[in-house]
């Protein structure tokens, strides 16, 4: 083999070494990152909100759906008799509560979504700490540290109360 090959190849050599290190050392300060924020990598958070925003239209969709079939198949019979209408508004209004309850989720997801875009999601709304990892393991659309969280619920049952 001719010096102009040997040094060829070993340049390439060098350089493809040096480009794993580089790659690896990005991908290691990239997880360290991580690792000391204590947060879900934000690509695999997209896909866990991604499955559940799905999940919630689809429920949405369900309940709509039998909300129309239930007042549809009420408005058409002549034989349901005052009691029947009562019990099917009352499966109404549960199901409409039941969608309020999922369009509200749909909502902390896109707010979420938006926290990880601008690089505020595990920050505290209200005090600006970190949330804990476990916290948002369990709820990853939480907004508030627990202590925070628990001193607005605290607000809001004795404001409820009065």
């Amino acid at each position: 083999m001719n010096s102009e090959n040997r040094n060829t190849r070993n340049s390439r050599n060098t350089q493809n070494s040096q480009n794993t290190q580089n790659t690896q050392n990005g991908q290691h300060s990239q997880s360290t990152r991580s690792l000391q924020a204590g947060l879900p990598d934000a690509a695999a958070l997209r896909v866990t909100l991604a499955q559940r925003q799905t999940e919630l239209e689809a429920q949405i969709n369900r309940k709509r759906a039998e909300v129309r079939r239930d007042r549809i198949g009420f408005d058409s019979s002549t034989s349901i008799d005052g009691g029947d209408g009562a019990q099917i508004d009352a499966i109404g209004s549960v199901h409409h509560a039941e969608i309020e309850r999922d369009m509200a989720e749909l909502r902390d997801i896109g707010a979420a979504l938006a926290r990880v875009d601008t690089g505020a999601y595990g920050i505290c709304a209200d005090c600006g700490e970190q949330i804990v990892a476990a916290r948002l393991a369990i709820w990853p659309t939480a907004k508030r540290c627990t202590p925070c969280q628990r001193q607005l619920e605290r607000g809001r049952s004795s404001t409820s109360s009065i």
